[in-house]
């Protein structure tokens, strides 16, 4: 048995065009069916909303030409039912071309621009067609193929795992900065990111922005933020919070190493440089 896990940027999907728009928001998709050759009625559940991410995708939902009608059908502790009627139906779709190739869903949900999906297939020849036909429905940004064992892929992945720091690679991609990614996508986590950053004397990281918010705390040492025109010293345990936007960056000037920890609420992390000449804009940033 083989599992494919995979992430498109879906060219006509209403609710992969709307997850761009809302970047922040997580949209499970249990499903919906065709109730006619131009309408699909169609159930999202907003994973964790806040009252103003079910605002803003009932008024954007009310605002597209491609909805007819659309309600909020149940607010619970931390989900939000929303049920939606398209006057439009894209001319490809995953579910159709999951079905085609003979593979099942174990799961689908849209975040950061991004459809992504876990299917189960009994042959490798049908998820690696599956892929090929992918690729003609839009930018395919990742996906992986492995085997397992029906076990596996049946049972809900695991609530808790531990990663061992001596099975983690060293990032040296910046220079005097070593970076070590604890928590992302590709360790199983779906909501969140996470590492620790090492500061060698006089390393600084470029001025830049993340798409997300992000929380840094400093383990060692002592730091200099610039952050939005202000320069603050910092020392241990001193904790900052930026909202996604904010222009911000790290300098070590002392003597000795500086490390923090950062955590992002995203597995979808960006990282802009202000000043492209720095560094190119990377996925998942150092801090």
């Amino acid at each position: 048995m083989y599992k494919l896990e995979f992430g498109i940027v879906h060219r006509g999907c209403i609710v992969n065009e709307m997850s761009g728009v809302l970047p922040a928001i997580r949209f499970l998709c249990p499903g919906g069916f065709l109730v006619s050759p131009t309408s699909v009625d169609e159930v999202l559940v907003l994973d964790n909303p806040s009252e103003q991410d079910i605002a803003s995708v009932l008024d954007y939902l009310r605002s597209s030409p491609k909805i007819a009608e659309s309600e909020l059908l149940e607010r619970l502790p931390h989900r939000a039912v929303i049920r939606m009627l398209t006057s439009t139906v894209s001319e490809t779709s995953c579910s159709d071309a999951v079905a085609k190739h003979r593979c099942f869903l174990l799961e689908e949900f849209h975040e950061g621009g991004v459809e992504q999906w876990k299917v189960g297939c009994r042959d490798r020849s049908q998820a690696e067609a599956l892929v090929e036909e992918l690729k003609t429905m839009g930018e395919l940004k990742f996906h992986s193929i492995s085997k397992v064992s029906w076990k596996a892929l049946c049972e809900k992945d695991g609530e808790w795992k531990v990663v061992f720091g001596s099975n983690l690679s060293v990032d040296r991609s910046v220079p005097g900065i070593q970076g070590l990614r604890l928590v992302n996508r590709e360790k199983g986590a779906t909501t969140t990111t996470a590492g620790v950053a090492t500061f060698e004397p006089g390393a600084a990281f470029p001025l830049h922005t993340h798409n997300c918010e992000e929380t840094v705390i400093v383990l060692e040492g002592r730091a200099r933020l610039d952050i939005e025109g202000q320069s603050l010293p910092l020392g241990k345990y001193d904790t900052v919070f930026a909202r996604p936007g904010v222009q911000h960056r790290f300098v070590n000037e002392s003597q000795e190493p500086m490390s923090f920890a950062y955590f992002y609420p995203s597995v979808d992390v960006r990282c802009e440089f202000v000043d492209s000449s720095d560094l190119k804009s990377t996925g998942e940033g150092k801090e």
